[in-house]
């Protein structure tokens, strides 16, 4: 067995590189050393370290080298591998002597001449000299540079390259940068290189050297720093897990430290400060045992404990200037209402083509006071909606969101409050932004959620009237994250309107303005529910729905996004049981037929005509079904999917006795078209379910 440590180092990463750094470094070295056949399921172990400066991979239990391979090589034919006296020709004397053998040894087989020959493994250090390269070359960041005469990208300038396979170099070279068996320390407090025998001799020098090259470990050290720090003035330190990772990944070897700011900015809102602090600067803010803002705040130092009073004094300085700016833009803001800053929006660009963010609040009133949504029950809400409608963009044109985009809704949410609007107003402008991504909650509060939808359903029917879709590589709109944000606010609530309906408003909404769009309604809308489809299942698929499943659900096109979940949900639970092979079983019968009367190029349309029956269990099939459709009807409407698979399932006597008794493709060209139109019926019905001819068994 091996053992491999390899280091790439660099200038500094951003922080936000690493994380994903590491895992393409860890996946890259799985996927190629497992075709090359070095890792053992049994004994191999592969780990990924890393800091701004350097990423590690530590591989533990390779083997040694690749075994011998016995290969059998295919020549040329008998015909061309000997002459008519059965000697071996030139072509068979050539094709041995490339492989190694003599021409005796070639085996005849299937008309065709073999040589069977063995193909010797490589070490595993020479293996790793090509790989190693290969991966550096792969990985890919947000943003990569070159440097000096190099022509590759990577996220920043490597500095050196340690690669040690049981102590000896792996030796490879890349832009000029030699491998070697040197590694270097923390920049400023162990700055000089130093030689490496060994994975152990590694992992002591680095920290010797004032590096933890362990992630989870700096992340440990700064949390219980930070909560030593504040437990000494009896408080909190309030720790953002994103902010904590970034930390993590801005230094090597992380000091904290406890710093003050004035009192007196307490009197802005706190969100601001705790921004600003977050934001600008990475502290930590810190609150007392109430969960009230402090005038204190932990930093994260990327060095040692040496001279904190000047590093606490330089970290209070820069944050009293960031407060300061916060308090001449709040004064500044706090000038005129909320409400007197709409007009200045008509100047902030929603999208080029679509116009200001203006007109986007202008349609979301229109789309509130004559769209689907605020009806019946929800009509109560209605007054409020198109307050906070009116309202929900003109924070944008603050001063305090120009400085701090990150504060839009909070900002407006603060301001709205003290202008006097209700709480419920102000709560929905606040909210109608979330969620922001994978994993952000919906809004809590019900206008907050539906405000939240109308805006995405408005953006995202808007790119679309345009001709703007995300492509595979790229989405620079976010309409993948609208997507996904729409199915979170519309999968656990089957009575808000469908998307084809909020489309509807918002295309509406968009025409009364004349948008300048280059799609008809229709095709905008297909190219919606292809968006959908994806986004749907990459839903499903995190939900664990199994792939069939998913396409057996999307396959058969939905009205209502809850539905969706609910029918994969059910339809999982289903597996196994007599009522999903009925259902399917018939589903598959009718679908097969259909598509073979569809290649030969045979219409289907319309409902059977009872009058052209020829057949008893046609007429038989067709009372079943008419039956057992108010039941199917009730089962779809209400989202009942065990009452519909189960009424499904009674139908397969009435399908199996109509297919053993009559045959499709009938001569007579009336009874053929009524017995496909029959099928075609029924074919409806079970799609109203799911494309049950998906599943696998």
């Amino acid at each position: 067995m091996a053992d491999l440590i390899w280091e790439i180092g660099c200038e500094e990463i951003p922080a936000t590189f690493v994380g994903p750094s590491l895992a393409q470094l860890e996946k890259l070295f799985i996927d190629k050393f497992t075709t090359a056949e070095l890792l053992s399921q049994d004994t191999s172990t592969v780990q990924v370290f890393g800091t701004p400066r350097r990423l590690v991979l530590k591989a533990t239990g390779l083997k040694a080298r690749q075994e011998d391979v016995a290969l059998r090589v295919k020549g040329p034919a008998v015909g061309v591998a000997f002459d008519a006296a059965g000697a071996p020709s030139r072509a068979a004397q050539g094709f041995a002597n490339k492989n190694g053998i003599a021409p005796e040894a070639l085996i005849v087989e299937d008309g065709y001449v073999y040589a069977e020959v063995t193909r010797a493994g490589q070490s595993t250090s020479a293996v790793a000299s090509t790989l190693l390269p290969e991966i550096i070359r792969e990985l890919t960041f947000p943003k990569a540079m070159r440097w000096g005469v190099s022509k590759m990208r990577f996220a920043r300038p490597i500095r050196w390259i340690l690669a040690l396979l049981d102590g000896e170099v792996v030796p490879f070279n890349i832009e000029h940068i030699e491998s070697g068996n040197k590694s270097r320390g923390h920049r400023f407090l162990s700055p000089e290189e130093f030689e490496v025998s060994s994975i152990t001799d590694y992992e002591a020098k680095v920290r010797a050297a004032s590096v933890l090259i362990d992630p989870e470990e700096r992340s440990k050290s700064i949390v219980e720093q930070s909560k030593k720090l504040a437990s000494e003035i009896n408080a909190i330190p309030t720790i953002n897990e994103n902010l904590l990772d970034e930390n993590v990944h801005l230094t090597e070897y992380p000091t904290a430290v406890l710093g003050s700011f004035d009192p007196a900015y307490l009197e802005l809102p706190p969100i601001i400060l705790v921004t600003s602090m977050r934001k600008h600067q990475r502290y930590f803010p810190v609150v007392d045992a109430n969960g009230v803002l402090l005038p204190k705040f932990v930093a994260i130092r990327n060095g040692g404990d040496q001279y904190l009073d000047t590093v606490r004094a330089g970290f209070e300085r820069v944050l009293g200037a960031r407060f300061a700016d916060a308090k001449f833009f709040f004064d500044l803001d706090i000038t005129t209402s909320l409400e007197a800053k709409i007009e200045a929006t008509k100047a902030i660009v929603f999208q080029e083509k679509l116009g200001s963010v203006y007109a986007k609040s202008l349609r979301l009133v229109d789309e509130i006071q004559t769209g689907p949504i605020f009806t019946g029950d929800l009509s109560s809400l209605k007054e409020s909606a198109l307050r906070a409608a009116a309202l929900t963009k003109a924070d944008l044109s603050s001063e305090m969101v120009k400085e701090l985009p990150a504060l839009q809704g909070e900002v407006g949410r603060y301001y709205a409050l003290r202008d006097g609007e209700t709480e419920e107003v102000a709560t929905a402008i606040a909210e109608h932004y979330q969620p922001k991504g994978a994993g952000d909650p919906i809004p809590n509060s019900t206008l907050g959620r539906l405000l939240a939808l109308i805006d995405r359903v408005d953006t995202l029917t808007g790119y679309m009237g345009i001709g703007i879709l995300p492509t595979g590589t790229s989405d620079p709109y976010g309409l993948r994250r609208a997507a996904s944000g729409v199915i979170a606010l519309l999968q656990d609530d089957a009575t808000l309107p469908s998307l084809r309906e909020l489309y509807d408003s918002a295309w509406t909404a968009y025409a009364e303005q004349d948008a300048p769009f280059t799609q008809d309604p229709e095709p905008g809308f297909s190219n919606l529910l292809t968006l959908f489809n994806q986004r749907l299942e990459n839903a499903l698929e995190d939900q664990g729905i199994r792939y069939d499943i998913r396409a057996a659900v999307l396959g058969a096109g939905f009205v209502k996004i809850a539905e969706v979940f609910k029918t994969a949900s059910a339809l999982q639970q289903s597996l196994g049981s007599p009522e999903l092979a009925n259902a399917q079983a018939a589903a598959v019968r009718i679908g097969n037929i259909l598509r073979f009367a569809a290649k030969e190029g045979l219409a289907i349309e319309g409902s059977p005509d009872p009058s052209h029956f020829a057949d008893l269990t046609e007429s038989a099939l067709w009372d079943d079904f008419n039956t057992a459709k108010p039941s199917l009807d009730t089962a779809y409407a209400a989202g009942d999917f065990a009452t519909g698979l189960s009424t499904l399932s009674s139908l397969r006597p009435a399908v199996d006795n109509f297919f053993n008794s009559v045959m499709i493709m009938e001569d007579n060209i009336s009874i053929r078209n009524n017995r496909l139109a029959l099928l075609g019926t029924l074919n409806t019905q079970y799609k109203r379910l799911a494309d049950l001819e998906q599943l696998q068994s």
